[in-house]
Order: C-alpha cells, then structure tokens, then sequence
C-alpha cells in the first residue's frame, strides 16, 4: 500500500465511508482530526488538501519532508515526534498551532518556530540543538521539553514566564541562573547536565519535581535547596 492509500484510507474511516468510495474535495474539507502515527510514511503529499485539519498526529513515521502541510493553516495540534526530521521551515506558517510536538527528530535549527506565538505546548526532546534564543518570543508556552539536545545556554527561556513544566535534562549547562524568574514552574528537570551550583532555583517554590541527578553538586547545595522548597519532591 502507498503513502497515499494509506492516508485516503485513514479519511474514509475518519468519515466513515466504504473503502472503494473515490475521495472528493469536498471529502477532503470535512476531515478535522487524523491520526496517522506508526504507518511508515515517507511521503506525506496526500494531505495537503486537507485544509481544514485542526488536528494532526504523524508521530512515528519516517518522514524528512513535511512541506505538504506548509497550507494546513487551521492546524491547532501537531504531533510529528520519531520521524527523521531536519527541517521544519515549512511549518513557519502554522500561526494557530498551540501544541506541537517535534521530539526524536534531528533538528538543528528552530527559527521558523519564532512566528508561532499561539505555541502552549513544545517538544523538541532528542534533537540536535545547540541554540533556543528563538524560543524566546514563544511566551504563551506552558510546556517545553529541550530535553536530549546539545545546549550549553539557556538565557533565552528567561521571559518564558508562563511555563509551568520545563525539561532540559541530558544538555551540556553550567549555569541555570537564567530560570530564577520562572516562578509557575511546578515541574522541572536538569538531569544530565555539568551543573555545580543550583542556587538560583530556591525562588521557585510552586516546584513540586525537581530532577537534578547526574551533575557535579555539591551534597550542601542539594540540602540548602531542600530547605529552600519544602514542597518539591528533588530527585538526585
């Protein structure tokens, strides 16, 4: 079965038509939610007519290109995890997107995410980057998972006020003074990382899990912090 059998196979039992049914344009603009995740995509031409999608799961596919949905202007909720990624330039258009799920790619470069300032909700687990400062003007996000990247700096999230869950476990930091100002963060983890001194975290008393294993902290420092944030639950 082809990508696009697979697909127009996924409409007709979204719409509940009889598999031999010839697909229409018309069809087409009634599908608002598809599911497509697991089905070994490559090619993903088939769904750019479907304009009127605001929900998209194409997670665990094989996809390198998604510049068919560059059109999917209604899209609200996109799920692209556990493809083969290295682009998402096509996605700089999708301005309604509020949850986009990006993980296990092999992302290098997030710019054309800076124009999606509807984004609540951002996984980028397990990609390539080095650099988040284009996060920066995404301050409605509640949720963002850096979390399996290469970043060594992390000053670009200090706006990010409204985040509440905060993973940048598995980079490269030294120095997460630039999260003193998160105050709504209930959830945040660091593991994996070069941090010495975690000081700058004691402020965020609504934390209720702090991940902090595998770093270079000193036991004093864990303990000043436990003192700091009665309420949080520290993993070491």
């Amino acid at each position: 079965m082809t990508d696009t059998e697979k697909i127009e196979r996924a409409i007709k039992m979204y719409l509940g038509l009889p598999e031999d049914h010839v697909l229409t344009d018309a069809d087409r603009e009634r599908v608002t939610h598809l599911g497509l995740w697991g089905n070994q995509l490559t090619d993903a031409s088939a769904l750019a007519g479907l304009t009127q999608l605001t929900h998209l799961s194409l997670g665990g596919n094989q996809l390198t290109d998604v510049s068919a949905l560059a059109g999917l202007t209604q899209l609200k909720h996109l799920d692209l995890w556990d493809n083969q990624l290295t682009d998402v330039s096509a996605l700089a258009g999708l301005t309604q997107l509020t949850h986009l799920s990006l993980g296990d790619n092999q992302l290098t470069d997030v710019s054309a995410l800076a124009g999606l300032t509807q984004l609540t909700h951002l996984d980028l687990w397990g990609n390539q980057l080095t650099d988040a400062s284009a996060l920066a003007v995404l301050t409605q996000l509640t949720y963002l998972d850096l979390g399996g990247n290469q970043l060594t700096d992390v000053s670009a999230l200090a706006g990010l006020t409204q985040l509440t869950h905060l993973d940048l476990g598995g980079n490269q930091l030294t120095d997460v003074s630039a999260l003193a100002g998160l105050t709504q963060l209930t959830y945040l983890d660091l593991w994996g990382n070069q941090l010495t001194d975690v000081s700058a975290l004691a402020g965020l008393t609504q934390l209720t899990q702090l991940g902090l294993w595998d770093n270079q902290l000193p036991k004093a420092a864990i303990s000043e912090l436990r003192v700091a944030l009665p309420g949080c639950m520290i993993y070491e």
